[in-house]
C-alpha cells in the first residue's frame, strides 16, 4: 500500500507557520482549530483539498489532486493534510472541523470496526478509500486530533474559507490536467 504524504509545499508552509503561532485560529480553550474541505467538480472530476488554519496563515492549504478525483477522497485527504501540517508546525493538539459527515464517520465511527474486520464492510465488501483512511490513522499517532462536524454553507467563516481553498485547488487541478500534468 502506497504511503500518502502531502506534497512538499504543504509541509513547507506548515514549517514556516512555526514562526508565527499566533496566526493559528484557536477555540475558546486555546486549542488550534482548522477547517478542512474537499471539492470535486465536473467536467473532468477535477478535485482539490482546502485547509484553513487562520487568516493569512502560511500553513493554509489549497492543493490540487490528480484527475479523476472524487469528493469523498478529497474530503479524506483534507483531514490527512491538516494532520500532517499540524504535526509539521509542531502542534500537539488539533481540532479539525469538516462539513463531511462521511469523512468524520470514517475516521471516528467506522475505523475501529474496519480494522477488526480486516478492512471489510458489514456487507463483506472492501472498504472504499481505505488507503486514505489508513493514512489518517497512521498520521494521527503522536498528535491528539478531535473531529467536529459543521454544517456546510451555514455561515461558519472557517468552513467557507476552507471551501474556497478547496474550490481554487479543484480549478487548478483542471488546469493541470488540461496542460498534461
Amino acid at each position: 500500500m502506497a504511503l500518502l504524504i502531502p506534497p512538499p509545499r504543504v509541509l513547507e508552509g506548515a514549517r514556516r507557520a512555526r514562526s508565527n503561532m499566533d496566526s493559528f485560529f484557536r477555540d475558546s480553550n486555546g486549542v488550534v482549530c482548522c477547517y478542512a474541505d474537499g471539492s470535486c467538480m465536473e467536467p473532468k472530476r477535477n478535485a482539490g483539498v482546502g485547509v484553513w488554519f487562520g487568516p493569512d496563515n502560511v500553513a493554509n492549504i489549497s492543493e490540487p489532486l490528480p484527475v479523476p478525483g472524487t469528493n469523498n477522497r478529497a474530503e479524506l485527504l483534507a483531514l490527512l493534510y491538516a494532520i500532517y501540517a499540524a504535526k509539521e508546525a509542531g502542534l500537539q493538539q488539533l481540532i479539525i472541523r469538516s462539513d463531511s459527515q462521511y469523512a468524520i464517520k470514517c475516521v471516528t465511527d467506522y475505523l475501529p470496526r474496519w480494522k477488526s474486520n480486516s478492512w471489510m464492510t458489514a456487507g463483506g465488501d472492501d472498504v472504499q478509500n481505505q488507503t486514505e483512511i489508513r493514512a489518517i490513522d497512521g498520521a494521527s499517532v503522536g498528535i491528539s486530533v478531535k473531529y467536529e462536524w459543521v454544517k456546510g454553507h451555514a455561515g461558519h467563516h472557517g468552513n467557507g474559507e476552507a471551501d474556497a481553498l478547496a474550490k481554487k485547488a479543484a480549478e487548478q487541478s483542471l488546469r493541470n490536467h488540461q496542460a498534461g500534468y
